[in-house]
């Protein structure tokens, strides 16, 4: 019997508050979000969030993926990517969709594909925001 309010696992979100510093990789099947020091690489089947007081050194794979503080390395994101007004993004990244609001800061190559398009037919793009 579920109760009126309970969480959906699938809804749950691990955190890593900003005093957290992680060395080495970091694995998981849950929604995670992020606001502490991270030097390895991130794999998650679902959401990733990046606090403003996150900072990042490594790859990092997900669905969708928000980024509002600091990433140093490459982003692969089978969805959405969206680097917020604070985000500042050094590295290359692969997503179907990417969305930089404006004050964001990305250097790096940017590669988009639609889920279901010809791996041939896709376009890497050079892009510097500010």
């Amino acid at each position: 019997m579920k109760l009126s309010g309970q969480a959906k696992h699938s809804d749950e979100v691990s955190i890593i508050s900003a005093s957290v510093e992680i060395k080495g990789d970091l694995n998981t099947t849950g929604n995670i979000r992020i606001d502490g020091f991270i030097s390895g690489n991130i794999n998650s089947t679902k959401d990733i969030i990046f606090g403003k007081t996150a900072e990042i050194k490594g790859e990092i794979k997900g669905n969708n993926i928000t980024v509002a503080g600091k990433i140093k390395g490459k982003i692969i994101s089978k969805g959405k990517l969206i680097l917020e007004s604070t985000g500042i993004l050094n590295g290359d990244i692969e997503a179907q969709i990417f969305v930089i609001n404006e004050g964001a800061s990305f250097n790096g190559l940017s590669k988009m594909e639609l889920a279901n398009e010809d791996k041939s037919n896709s376009e890497s793009v050079n892009i510097s925001a500010r």
